[in-house]
């Protein structure tokens, strides 16, 4: 009862407790933008309200100097944006364009600089402004993609310069009227966070179709009665919904929160408590309108909202020194005094009184993962809150009474903007958040947004990844395990290369497969890891590798330890399949057939070799051949270390190889005199050279996986060594130092190996490398061309494998 009450006041009080507060004079009006000339008077720069508290949180204390230069030097007269207010975050761009004159200063701007309090780039903010469709978007996306467009063409630095501004002006010129949920008064610079949601396109069409939809049931479906009090004016009630007597308490006038989710989601929630005649009318109403209800009208629910909000509010409020909690018939709200005359700025609603916390409570789940399937997705997050009510005169059945004209609750809703000015909504206006909810809502938006750039985070991780070839290790080693427990699958996959060279009973290969599984298991693990690692420190994004090395053993420690790990876990995929299909193949079988079909193509080889007569070929089939034959060599390998799908690809390159031997077998069974047959055969051995040449292009490269390996063999080498010179330190005898002698070769052994498997690795390229040059000169001399000539020629014909990939995980941020 006490809830009903509680909430039932909501309709009556709401212009106060909305947010509204008492007048406001103008010296209290003055104290917002207070912080502002003390900080210029203090000798730091005005940066949009920021000062170096702010921005030693934002960006760490060793950043802090070198970014105060650049924004010197960029803007030494003037803020980096123009907000109304100090005090206020919104998704603006703060800092401003450089004046650039090479590419590299202006790309880092774009994606690699954080420009505002919530540790967005300057590419993340305008993204998010063309997904939510925020008014103008259409420009500001022809905009981008003219950037984007320059930037790789590096054609007019002046023009994407100007463009960049053109986008910054744009969108803080919008996001200085509209502002996010919740607006955050009273908040200041050195608290603020990145826990806000925008409106989008989607959140205000949804809220104006259920708001609509809303009001049209309760005209046609509610039933008034007239109450006549012993003083006063005579009083409509509802009484009846579809001829029912209605259950419960029925609210005329609330709040309705739209929350978009990534998924496609819409959670829909209303303010207040309902009774069970409208909680049904309601529930329904926004489920055939394609939304979810989020409601709490039984006594546990409401109870469990408010115990949240209010424990939120208990932590949150200590940190806010001009803010405190008073009660409203035993429930908490925030009132915000005057630092000096002590009189009442503003007050909220009572805690768990508005829509918005309603909406996002789900979320407050102490088992919330890491990563929430409703916050996986590519629809923009979105919130819109708008007032339910009569806004116009209707005609409404009276019980027993012809229909009457009824304008409802007309008082208005008004609640102070950004300059502590009373300002009346209704309708579709989206309200900004009360001031209780400013604070209360901070703690769970948080957990939203941090759990959504987890889930981004991830994301980018893993494609990163699949461009690399690394994550396609994971897909066959999936794979691998699937197909070992097919029979049909098994035999086509140990009988790769002929009947035979499979063991038809491989024995027991349980923990083979579950160490195989433990790797793929800690592999996803590792990304994991380190996604939630770049969420917890958005600021690496700012890290130049190139140049600040000593920040990856302070700074940014433990996200390389992350990195580290997931190299390290991706290698153990490849050794653990290296072992299961090694327990399912019999290899000198496996190699007795590889040699026997090296033979038989060689014996093709000879046969091509010794028709001089026939017309030469830009292609040379014989070279082509042996580079398929041994293409086909590492397909094989490469299907036992699980790199790409090897299986496709080497069935086609061994049916040209086929077609190839068939041919040369024709060729050679010719007379000297069929000169045409003879041509003819050497046109379809060409083609199929042609063949050989693009299906060989296609070979993935499987020295990366080796890499991986000798990588985690020599890490594993230098961990056990270490890991035995600390249990040994403690003993202190002289087979205690012969131990750290020992331990010491250990580890010059670890490092020699990993040493001398680098210099293998360049050694081969080397070695590749003179190959061709002299295959190089082969071709000119063949064909009368000069030697540069021949190498364009022959590079533009091979596919080229970097011997040492960048560091995956330079770029993956949100």
């Amino acid at each position: 009862m006490m809830m009903e009450k509680a909430a039932g006041q909501e309709r009556g009080a709401l212009s106060r407790e909305r947010g509204g507060g008492q007048a406001v004079n103008a010296q209290d009006r003055r104290y917002a933008a207070a912080a502002m000339p003390m900080l210029a008077a203090g000798g730091i720069p005005p940066r949009s309200g920021m000062n170096v508290l702010q921005l030693q949180r934002t960006i760490g204390n060793r950043a802090v100097g070198a970014m105060l230069e650049r924004w010197t030097s960029s803007n030494p007269g003037k803020p980096a944006a123009s907000r109304t207010g100090s005090t206020v975050i919104r998704r603006m761009i703060d800092s401003d364009v450089p004046v650039a004159t090479n590419w590299e200063t202006l790309e880092k701007y774009v994606y690699r600089t954080l420009i505002n309090p919530r540790k967005q780039t300057f590419e993340q903010s305008v993204v998010e402004y063309i997904k939510t469709k925020a008014a103008g978007h259409g420009q500001i996306s022809t905009l981008w993609e003219q950037v984007k467009a320059g930037l790789q063409s590096k054609a007019d630095i002046g023009d994407v310069s100007s463009k960049l501004t053109d986008i910054r002006t744009g969108i803080n010129a919008v996001k200085a009227t509209e502002p996010d949920h919740p607006n955050k008064r009273g908040i200041g610079p050195s608290q603020e966070l990145y826990e806000t949601i925008p409106q989008s396109e989607t959140s205000k069409t949804v809220a104006a179709t259920i708001r609509l939809a809303l009001l049209n049931d309760f005209t046609a479906n509610v039933q008034y009665k007239i109450i006549r009090p012993r003083t006063g004016p005579a009083k409509m009630v509802p009484d009846k919904y579809g001829g029912n007597p209605i259950v419960g308490k029925w609210s005329e006038s609330f709040m309705m929160g739209v929350l978009v989710l990534p998924n496609g989601e819409i959670h829909v929630s209303h303010s207040g408590f309902m009774g069970q005649t409208q909680h049904q009318v309601f529930e329904q109403i926004v489920q055939d309108n394609g939304g979810i209800a989020v409601t709490h009208d039984t006594s546990t629910e409401h109870d469990d909202l408010t115990r949240t909000f209010t424990d939120i509010l208990q932590r949150e409020m200590p940190k806010h020194t001009h803010h405190q909690i008073v009660q409203d018939h035993g429930r908490d709200k925030v009132q915000h005094d005057h630092p000096t005359h002590g009189a009442v700025v503003e007050t909220g609603n009572p805690v768990g009184t508005c829509a918005a916390p309603q909406a996002v409570h789900p979320f407050n789940d102490p088992d919330l993962p890491d990563f929430p399937a409703n916050l996986t997705g590519d629809t923009a997050m979105g919130m819109t809150e708008v007032l339910v009510r009569y806004e116009s005169k209707v005609s409404v059945r009276v019980t027993n009474k012809p229909n009457r004209g009824y304008m409802g609750n007309t008082k208005p809703v008004k609640v102070l903007d950004m300059n502590d000015a009373p300002q009346s909504y209704s309708g579709n206006q989206d309200v900004v958040s009360c001031l209780t909810c400013q604070f209360q809502l901070r703690e769970t938006l948080k957990r939203i947004v941090d759990r959504r750039r987890n889930v981004l985070n991830k994301e980018t991780i893993e494609n990163l990844e699949k461009a690399s070839g690394r994550y396609g290790l994971l897909e066959t080693a999936e794979q691998l395990i699937a197909d070992l427990g097919d029979s049909d699958k098994h035999d086509a996959l140990v009988h790769a290369i002929e009947s035979g060279t499979g063991k038809d009973d491989s024995g027991d290969v349980s923990s083979e497969t579950a160490e195989l599984r433990d790797a793929v298991t800690a592999y996803k693990e590792a990304i994991g890891s380190l996604a939630k690692q770049q969420t917890e420190q958005p600021e690496h994004i700012e890290w130049d590798r190139g140049t600040e090395p000593d920040r990856a053993a302070t700074d940014f420690k433990a996200l390389t330890g992350k990195e580290k790990k997931v190299r390290q876990e991706q290698g153990k995929i490849a050794l653990g399949r290296h072992k299961l299909v090694g327990k399912s193949i019999d290899i000198d079988k496996y190699v007795e057939a590889a040699e026997r079909r090296s033979k038989e193509v060689e014996k093709a080889s000879q046969s091509a070799r010794s028709k001089k007569h026939a017309a030469p070929a830009i292609t040379d089939p014989v070279a082509e051949v042996e580079r398929a034959e041994r293409a086909l060599a590492e397909l094989r390998e490469l299907r036992i270390l699980g790199i790409g799908s090897a299986e496709s690809l080497a069935a086609q390159i061994a049916k040209q190889l086929d077609l190839y031997v068939e041919a040369g077998r024709k060729l050679s069974g010719l007379a000297p005199e069929k000169t045409a047959e003879a041509e003819q055969q050497n046109a379809t051995i060409d083609e199929i050279a042609k063949d050989l040449q693009r299906l060989v292009r296609q070979v993935p490269s499987k020295e990366e996986a080796y890499a991986a390996l000798r990588e985690e063999k020599s890490l594993q080498a230098a961990d056990e060594a270490k890991q035995s010179s600390l249990s040994r330190y403690a003993e202190s005898n002289t087979q205690t130092l012969e131990a750290e002698r020992q331990e010491a070769m250990l580890r010059r052994g670890a490092e020699i190996d990993a040493n001398q498997a680098r210099e293998k690795r360049e050694s081969k390229a080397l070695k590749e490398a003179e190959k061709l040059e002299s295959l190089a000169g082969d071709i000119a001399r063949m064909y009368d061309m000069s030697l540069s000539a021949a190498i364009v020629y022959l590079a533009s014909r091979l596919q080229a494998v970097p011997d040492d990939s960048p560091n995956p995980m330079e770029d993956a941020y949100l």
